[in-house]
């Protein structure tokens, strides 16, 4: 059996500092029950800032950033950005309202809501499937303002969302776009999430190119090219130990080379849609310990959070550190731990690995936790937690 009670030793400098943010943390404990999240605004604006910095070294034409309101909607509330990306009309709706503007917002996703009704505003709708194109068949042209674009795919990263380029599905989707003089304004391909082989966005964009360059009728028409998200922050890869540590300079540089290789005289607008790796080293879960069973070489605790607020646990190894309750760091001989959720189930597991022993009431923290948590997280058993802003 595998041994899953080993060091591992990965770095917490990408995050919220507990020390160097105390003040602030110490009081939103004394006013606030745990659990609850806390977000930096400071690290989100650092990796809008170096993804703008690649971008402007890799890229000689115009380009924006469109943040993926599913990652995270606090964030989406709180922190303003270019572009908004939505799936939902739910999404759409929260853009609205929060003040970006039709020509602001990129929709994307296999469920919109109303098509005809959007068509008719200066948004850009980026066509997902057959069933849309027939849709948008049925509008007349000269009614259509939005900015249309394709959503492709490719073998390199396979994905039920777009029209594949390898199997011929995407021509035959353009084809029939053409002969509806629909015109093609952007191309928008998602690689996926959380991708660590920087060797994938190289032939993603490799086919890319080589679809337009095969279609000359996109080159005349085409102003966007689209690029989802799928640039890792720096938690735990899945099912492993190892710290993500992306050279986010490296993943914009093997999107941009094959274009600029195969299209050397074209220069579209390009829109980068990040969101795990602008929001996910932001924030930090802040949890108490219940209580404590202990054994002989190791304890099991109970937090007051459970996996369904975290669900990120599902899939990959939890940062954690623990504390005592004045936030001072917890410095004993680590010994064996599990840490349960307080729900009733027997599943709610967040945590094995070595901690400090723990008593009740003090501090447990998982880091690295700003990408989907809040955006899925349920008010099974108990409400969802609240979300607080640091500079």
């Amino acid at each position: 059996m595998k041994n899953i009670f080993s060091k591992y030793d990965p770095s917490y400098k990408f995050f919220p500092s507990l020390i160097g943010n105390k003040d602030s943390i110490l009081k939103l404990l004394k006013s606030h029950e745990t659990p609850f999240f806390i977000t930096q605004r400071s690290i989100v604006n650092d990796r809008l800032k170096k993804l703008k910095a690649s971008l402007n070294k890799y890229w000689n034409g115009n380009h924006e950033i469109a943040y993926s309101f599913k990652t995270n909607y606090d964030v989406a509330k709180n922190i303003r950005f270019n572009l908004a990306e939505v799936v939902s009309k739910n999404e759409l709706d929260l853009a609205l309202s929060l003040g970006y503007g039709y020509e602001s917002i990129i929709l994307n996703g296999p469920n919109k809501g109303e098509l005809k009704r959007l068509l008719s505003k200066p948004i850009t709708v980026n066509i997902d499937n057959f069933q849309e194109i027939d849709s948008l068949n049925k509008i007349q042209p000269l009614r259509v303002k939005a900015k249309i674009g394709l959503r492709l795919n490719t073998f390199f990263s396979p994905s039920r969302f777009g029209f594949n380029i390898e199997s011929g599905e995407a021509s035959v989707a353009l084809r029939r776009l053409e002969k509806h003089n629909v015109n093609i304004s952007g191309i928008h391909i998602h690689l996926g999430s959380d991708i660590h082989r920087i060797k994938l966005f190289r032939q993603g964009s490799q086919a890319l190119a080589g679809f337009i360059k095969e279609n000359p009728y996109l080159t005349s028409s085409l102003a966007i090219i689209d690029f989802g998200g799928g640039i890792p922050a720096h938690g735990l890869l899945p099912q492993s130990k190892s710290q993500s540590l992306p050279d986010v300079k490296q993943f914009i540089r093997s999107l941009i080379e094959p274009l600029q290789q195969h299209l050397p005289h074209f220069i579209p607008k390009l829109i980068i849609e990040p969101g795990r790796y602008l929001v996910d080293d932001s924030t930090v879960l802040i949890s108490r310990v219940l209580q404590i069973k202990k054994m002989k070489d190791s304890q099991v605790v109970t937090v007051d959070i459970t996996n369904n607020m975290l669900p990120s646990v599902w899939y990959r190894k939890q940062l954690v550190k623990c504390f005592h309750s004045n936030l001072a760091s917890k410095r004993a001989v680590p010994i064996k731990t599990t840490i349960y959720g307080s729900s009733c189930q027997e599943s709610d597991l967040l945590f094995q690995d070595l901690l400090p022993p723990l008593i009740s009431g003090d501090v447990v923290v998982f880091f690295c936790v700003g990408a989907y948590n809040q955006s899925q997280s349920s008010n099974f058993i108990f409400p969802t937690p609240s979300t607080f802003f640091i500079k």
